[in-house]
Protein backbone atom coordinates (compact mmCIF):
# COMPACT_ATOMS: atom_id res chain seq x y z
CA UNK A 1 0.00 0.00 0.00
CA UNK A 2 1.09 3.26 -0.88
CA UNK A 3 1.95 6.15 1.78
CA UNK A 4 -0.02 9.36 0.29
CA UNK A 5 1.71 12.59 1.77
CA UNK A 6 -0.13 15.93 1.69
CA UNK A 7 2.64 18.72 -0.07
CA UNK A 8 1.88 22.13 -1.16
CA UNK A 9 1.09 21.07 -4.34
CA UNK A 10 -2.56 20.21 -3.63
CA UNK A 11 -3.13 24.18 -2.80
CA UNK A 12 -3.27 23.97 -6.65
CA UNK A 13 -6.19 21.62 -6.56
CA UNK A 14 -9.06 24.11 -7.01
CA UNK A 15 -7.63 25.47 -9.94
CA UNK A 16 -8.34 22.12 -11.92
CA UNK A 17 -11.65 21.69 -10.36
CA UNK A 18 -12.52 25.06 -10.98
CA UNK A 19 -11.39 24.44 -15.18
CA UNK A 20 -13.36 21.13 -14.61
CA UNK A 21 -16.69 22.87 -13.68
CA UNK A 22 -16.54 25.02 -16.01
CA UNK A 23 -16.16 22.28 -18.59
CA UNK A 24 -18.73 19.91 -16.74
CA UNK A 25 -21.40 23.29 -16.95
CA UNK A 26 -20.79 23.62 -20.47
CA UNK A 27 -21.44 19.61 -21.19
CA UNK A 28 -24.45 20.20 -18.81
CA UNK A 29 -26.14 22.65 -20.99
CA UNK A 30 -25.48 20.99 -24.32
CA UNK A 31 -27.28 17.73 -23.11
CA UNK A 32 -30.19 19.59 -21.23
CA UNK A 33 -30.73 21.29 -24.65
CA UNK A 34 -30.95 18.44 -26.31
CA UNK A 35 -32.51 16.33 -23.84
CA UNK A 36 -35.55 18.84 -24.42
CA UNK A 37 -35.57 18.02 -28.54
CA UNK A 38 -34.63 14.29 -28.78
CA UNK A 39 -35.55 11.96 -25.73
CA UNK A 40 -33.92 9.41 -26.82
CA UNK A 41 -30.38 11.49 -24.90
CA UNK A 42 -30.88 9.96 -21.62
CA UNK A 43 -30.02 6.78 -23.02
CA UNK A 44 -27.70 7.35 -25.26
CA UNK A 45 -25.84 9.29 -22.73
CA UNK A 46 -25.02 6.69 -20.68
CA UNK A 47 -23.89 4.84 -23.06
CA UNK A 48 -21.41 7.32 -23.87
CA UNK A 49 -20.41 7.96 -20.45
CA UNK A 50 -19.45 4.52 -19.78
CA UNK A 51 -17.67 4.10 -23.07
CA UNK A 52 -15.84 7.69 -21.79
CA UNK A 53 -15.22 6.62 -18.55
CA UNK A 54 -13.10 3.71 -19.57
CA UNK A 55 -11.34 6.25 -22.51
CA UNK A 56 -10.29 8.26 -19.34
CA UNK A 57 -7.42 6.28 -17.98
CA UNK A 58 -9.16 6.41 -14.36
CA UNK A 59 -8.20 3.16 -12.88
CA UNK A 60 -4.61 2.21 -15.00
CA UNK A 61 -1.97 4.17 -15.83
CA UNK A 62 -1.61 6.00 -19.07
CA UNK A 63 1.15 4.36 -19.92
CA UNK A 64 0.89 0.89 -19.82
CA UNK A 65 -1.91 1.14 -22.87
CA UNK A 66 0.29 0.50 -26.69
CA UNK A 67 1.30 3.90 -28.29
CA UNK A 68 -1.84 4.67 -30.15
CA UNK A 69 -4.36 4.13 -27.73
CA UNK A 70 -2.17 6.77 -25.27
CA UNK A 71 -3.03 9.26 -28.03
CA UNK A 72 -6.34 8.25 -28.26
CA UNK A 73 -6.56 8.77 -24.31
CA UNK A 74 -4.47 12.25 -24.39
CA UNK A 75 -7.29 13.62 -26.90
CA UNK A 76 -9.62 12.54 -24.35
CA UNK A 77 -10.72 16.44 -22.72
CA UNK A 78 -11.24 14.60 -18.90
CA UNK A 79 -7.90 13.14 -18.91
CA UNK A 80 -6.43 16.50 -19.21
CA UNK A 81 -7.96 17.19 -15.59
CA UNK A 82 -7.33 13.82 -14.25
CA UNK A 83 -3.83 13.59 -15.42
CA UNK A 84 -3.78 16.87 -13.20
CA UNK A 85 -4.75 15.74 -10.31
CA UNK A 86 -2.62 12.37 -10.55
CA UNK A 87 0.29 14.98 -10.34
CA UNK A 88 -0.48 17.04 -7.82
CA UNK A 89 -1.67 14.19 -5.08
CA UNK A 90 0.49 10.98 -6.47
CA UNK A 91 3.76 12.63 -8.00
CA UNK A 92 3.53 15.77 -5.63
CA UNK A 93 4.52 18.15 -8.88
CA UNK A 94 2.52 20.71 -10.81
CA UNK A 95 0.95 19.34 -14.25
CA UNK A 96 2.67 21.14 -17.12
CA UNK A 97 2.05 24.26 -18.50
CA UNK A 98 1.07 22.66 -21.60
CA UNK A 99 -1.36 20.41 -19.58
CA UNK A 100 -2.56 23.79 -17.47
CA UNK A 101 -3.40 25.51 -21.06
CA UNK A 102 -5.08 22.24 -22.00
CA UNK A 103 -7.47 22.90 -18.95
CA UNK A 104 -8.31 25.95 -19.60
CA UNK A 105 -8.88 25.56 -23.06
CA UNK A 106 -11.46 22.80 -22.75
CA UNK A 107 -12.79 24.38 -20.27
CA UNK A 108 -13.65 27.82 -21.46
CA UNK A 109 -14.47 26.13 -24.94
CA UNK A 110 -16.83 23.75 -23.54
CA UNK A 111 -18.73 26.71 -21.62
CA UNK A 112 -18.49 28.76 -23.92
CA UNK A 113 -20.09 26.21 -26.46
CA UNK A 114 -22.44 24.95 -23.60
CA UNK A 115 -23.37 28.67 -23.33
CA UNK A 116 -24.02 29.37 -26.86
CA UNK A 117 -25.84 26.51 -27.45
CA UNK A 118 -28.53 27.20 -24.63
CA UNK A 119 -28.95 30.95 -24.90
CA UNK A 120 -29.82 30.19 -28.82
CA UNK A 121 -32.56 27.74 -28.13
CA UNK A 122 -33.65 29.00 -24.99
CA UNK A 123 -37.19 30.03 -26.36
CA UNK A 124 -37.52 27.45 -28.21
CA UNK A 125 -36.92 25.09 -25.56
CA UNK A 126 -40.11 27.25 -23.79
CA UNK A 127 -41.86 26.64 -26.20
CA UNK A 128 -41.74 22.54 -26.45
CA UNK A 129 -41.95 22.44 -22.39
Amino acid sequence: MTDLTVSLYLLFFPFIVFWEMLFCMGLSEILSTAYVFFGDVKHLYSVILTLWMYLSALFYPVTSLPTIMQWIVRCNPLFAYIDGFRCLVLEHSLPSLAEMLKMVCFGLGMYAVGRLCFRRNQHRIMEKL
